[in-house]
């Protein structure tokens, strides 16, 4: 990802993820996953604080049934 800080309320986060997984290792010739996602962090100093939101897309194949998901999720992190 990439840190910095462009807002004086602490360093922000941008990152991106990204999974694939071929079944083929594990001895099922039609099975798959994938997963990728795009996030962001924004640590706010004064407060000890993270506060974060990210999105997700997942993929699966276990050879005879297909299945996608897609979700947001935001939450936060006080340290004390």
């Amino acid at each position: 990802g990439i840190r910095q800080r462009w807002t004086p309320l602490g360093h922000t986060v941008l990152y991106g993820e990204y999974e694939f997984i071929d079944e083929n290792a594990y001895g099922d010739p039609n099975g798959d996953f994938s997963l990728w996602g795009i996030g962001a962090v924004q640590e706010i100093d004064n407060a000890a604080m993270s506060l974060w939101i990210k999105y997700r897309d997942i993929e699966a194949n276990d050879g005879g049934t297909d299945a996608e998901m897609q979700y947001f999720q935001f939450g936060g992190l006080i340290n004390f």
